[in-house]
C-alpha cells in the first residue's frame, strides 16, 4: 500500500490532473487517497446497487459519488447531496436497430420468436446448460442466438442441434446491439453494465446472478431490475435445473407477451449518463 501510494502520488504530480475518477475495486484506493492528500477532488462511479468495499471506504472523502441505481443511495447514507444518480455510461456503438434488420444480420429468421443467451466472461457454463435444459417443448418453435464463451460454441451448437432447435452460437460478439435489438428475451448475468445495456434497449430479461459474486452484488442488481417488472430474477441452481422452461413456453405461445416487460425495463435506462458524469466533474473542477 505504501509503494502504491507513492507511485500514485508521483503519477498525479507528473500528469497534473484537475480531478481523479475512481471506478471501484481495490486498485482505486491508493490513487484516490493520494489525490486527496494532494488536494485533488475525487469522483467515484458506482454501478452496482450494493457498492463494493473500496467505494464505501472512499465515500466520505469523495466530492461526488455517481451511481447507477437510486437504491445505492442507502449505502452512502452519510454522503447526502454528494450522491448523484447519473446512470452508467455504455458504449456509443450500442444503438438500437430495427428488429428485422438485426435478425438478418445475425442470420436469424425475422418472423420467429427469438431468445438470446449471454453468459459473459464468468460462469457462462451455467447459462449454457440452463438454456439447453429450458428448451423443453419450445425448441422447434423458437430461434436462439447464444454467446457461449471462448471455446464452448461447438459443443453448445451440437447440443441445440440434437434438441431440434435453430441456433446461432458464437464464442464472442462485439456488435451486441445486434443481439439486443433482435431478441424478444435475453438470458444474462446481472452485472451492472449488462443491466444498463439491457435497459438501454428495453429488452425483457431473465437475470441469473453469479452465485458467489462479491458482496452478492449481482443478486442485488437483479432484484432491483425485477422490481420494475422488466426482468425476472432466476437463481443459478434453478436455471440449470430447467427453470427457464415455463418462460420459454410463454415466449413461443405469446410472442407479444413480453411487451409489458419491455416497457417496464425502459425507465431504468439513462442515455445521458456519460454527459451527466462529465457535468458533475466540470462543476467540481470549476470551483
Amino acid at each position: 500500500m505504501a509503494r502504491a501510494l507513492g507511485t500514485a502520488a508521483r503519477r498525479i504530480r507528473e500528469f497534473r490532473p484537475s480531478a481523479l475518477v475512481g471506478v471501484g475495486g481495490y486498485g482505486t484506493v491508493p490513487p484516490a487517497l493520494a489525490a486527496r492528500a494532494l488536494g485533488l477532488p475525487v469522483v467515484l462511479l458506482e454501478q452496482n446497487v450494493r457498492p463494493g468495499k473500496a467505494n464505501r471506504f472512499l465515500a466520505p472523502a469523495a466530492a461526488r459519488i455517481c451511481v447507477q441505481w437510486e437504491e445505492a443511495r442507502n449505502a452512502f447514507a452519510g454522503s447526502g447531496a454528494r450522491v448523484r444518480v447519473t446512470g452508467s455510461p455504455i458504449r456509443a456503438s450500442l444503438r438500437p436497430l430495427p428488429r428485422d434488420e438485426a435478425r438478418r444480420r445475425l442470420g436469424l429468421d425475422p418472423a420467429l420468436p427469438t431468445l438470446a443467451v449471454v453468459g459473459g466472461s464468468q460462469g457462462a457454463e451455467a447459462l449454457n446448460r440452463g438454456a439447453l435444459e429450458g428448451l423443453d417443448g419450445a425448441a422447434s418453435r423458437l430461434q436462439v442466438v447464444h454467446v457461449a464463451g471462448a471455446g464452448k460454441s461447438e459443443a453448445v451448437r451440437d447440443a441445440y442441434r440434437a434438441r431440434g432447435a435453430r441456433a446461432v452460437v458464437l464464442d464472442f460478439l462485439a456488435e451486441m446491439h445486434y443481439l439486443y435489438s433482435a431478441a424478444d428475451l435475453v438470458v444474462s448475468r446481472a452485472g451492472a453494465l449488462a443491466v444498463a445495456e439491457l435497459a438501454a434497449f428495453g429488452t425483457p430479461s431473465v437475470l441469473v446472478p453469479i452465485a458467489r459474486s462479491s458482496g452478492d452484488h449481482q443478486r442485488e442488481n437483479a432484484r432491483a431490475a425485477a422490481r420494475t417488472g422488466g426482468a425476472i430474477l432466476m437463481e443459478e441452481k434453478d436455471c440449470v435445473a430447467g427453470g427457464l422452461a415455463p418462460v420459454l413456453r410463454r415466449l413461443v405461445s405469446e410472442p407479444g407477451g413480453f411487451e409489458r416487460m419491455r416497457e417496464a425495463m425502459r425507465p431504468l435506462a439513462r442515455p445521458g449518463a456519460a454527459e451527466a458524469i462529465l457535468s458533475e466533474i466540470s462543476e467540481i473542477v470549476k470551483r
